[in-house]
């Protein structure tokens, strides 16, 4: 892993990032997803999506993928996107190294919680496990979300340590004003 590099995701990856989706449909990821990724890396990659993408590299092979974006109209509130690595490197560090790409600049972004949406069927306890190493705990089950009987577990990690806004709506545009 010497060689591993975290990029910003950029035209060159897509068809490797979408082969690291793709590897897992059936497993973690339903096959139409694959054209929502498509759609999203396209749209990331000519400036019309916010989201920040990142890929792991190692040689000219792209080994994973995450991202964040930031959730309209909450303070400090972040959701994580197409997080993946290819099943022949997991464990060797990869989605750590993402992570701590993607947590270094929620930090510095002054973020204040993070979520990522994933099942809690069977299916994806490596998932689950993986985020909750990274200090994330189930926060929400929206039934029957992903389809009949496929309900999605959000999970999330607090950056700050007061557990609400030091301020509501508002106030931070008084005191600026």
């Amino acid at each position: 892993m010497n060689s591993l590099r975290i990029l910003e995701l950029e035209t060159t990856h897509i068809p490797g990032a979408l082969e690291v989706i793709r590897a897992h449909v059936g497993a973690y990821f339903y096959p139409r997803e694959i054209e929502d990724a498509r759609t999203l890396f396209q749209s990331v990659c000519t400036g019309l999506d916010s989201t920040k993408q990142f890929v792991a590299v190692e040689e000219d092979a792209v080994l994973g993928t995450m991202g964040y974006r930031e959730e309209s109209g909450a303070q400090g509130a972040y959701n994580l996107t197409y997080v993946a690595v290819h099943p022949e490197a997991v464990r060797r560090g990869v989605g750590r190294a993402l992570w701590k790409t993607v947590r270094d600049e929620l930090v510095q972004r002054d973020a204040r919680i993070v979520y990522t949406w994933t099942s809690p069927l069977p299916y994806t306890q490596g998932p689950r496990t993986f985020y909750e190493s990274l200090g994330f705990s189930c926060t929400a089950i929206v039934p029957n979300y992903w389809q009949d009987g496929d309900d999605l577990a959000i999970f999330s990690l607090r950056f700050d340590a007061c557990g609400f806004p030091k301020r509501g709506p508002g106030e931070a545009e008084a005191e600026e004003g």
